[in-house]
């Protein structure tokens, strides 16, 4: 009788270290092998893979600024998109979410640091001392006929996704402004050519 109630309880303990190992087992598979899907209808979320295949030839961290008001229409589409982006990227974009109207001491830092001077919303892209800005109405068609009846503005179209990939593009390739071409380096000043210095 003693004997049988061993075997009962080391069956228990065998079971529960059984479904224990187990179910790290799948924990860790689903850890390691995580996907998102998009089920909206339209997929306004979902990244293409011209910008997925960008994110990965990425070579360092890209921060992203985001500089939207809660109170702007395309806030939570902004936001949504952000979060694909961080997750598409593997850990190369780092984002800092700052409500100008809250934050103001940090939003004047920053605006004066990438140099801004608009009160629309906006992301600032900060990639390898290069910067770009994205504003809101490059992100959205929004429809304002609605206002004179009192109601909201309405987005029309959410384009998102084209303007910030075409931005992370200009700074990933290194598109120089006109400006960077006028500071020469005493190693690139003009020198005649040597046969023509002799005369």
């Amino acid at each position: 009788m003693k004997i049988g109630r061993i075997r009962i309880g080391l069956n228990v303990v065998v079971q529960i270290v059984l479904i224990l190992f187990l179910a790290a087992m799948v924990n860790s598979l689903a850890f390691k092998h995580y996907k998102r899907w998009d089920f909206s209808r339209d997929q306004k979320y979902a990244l293409s893979d011209k910008t997925k295949r960008f994110l990965d030839s990425l070579k360092g961290k890209m921060r992203i600024t985001v500089f939207f008001s809660p109170s702007t229409p395309i806030s939570a589409d902004v936001q949504n998109l952000l979060t694909e982006y961080q997750y598409a990227g593997k850990g190369k974009i780092d984002l800092e979410q700052i409500d100008p109207e809250r934050n103001l001491s940090r939003a004047k830092e920053l605006f004066d640091k990438y140099k801004v001077v608009t009160d629309e919303s906006l992301l600032v892209l900060d990639y390898d001392g290069r910067n770009k800005t994205v504003k809101a109405s490059e992100m959205a068609d929004v429809d304002q006929s609605g206002m004179a009846m009192g109601e909201g503005p309405r987005v029309a179209a959410f384009k998102g996704e084209q303007a910030i990939t075409s931005a992370m593009i200009d700074l990933g390739r290194g598109k120089r402004r006109p400006w960077d071409m006028l500071q020469v380096t005493r190693s690139q000043r003009f020198q005649p050519p040597r046969a023509l210095s002799r005369y």
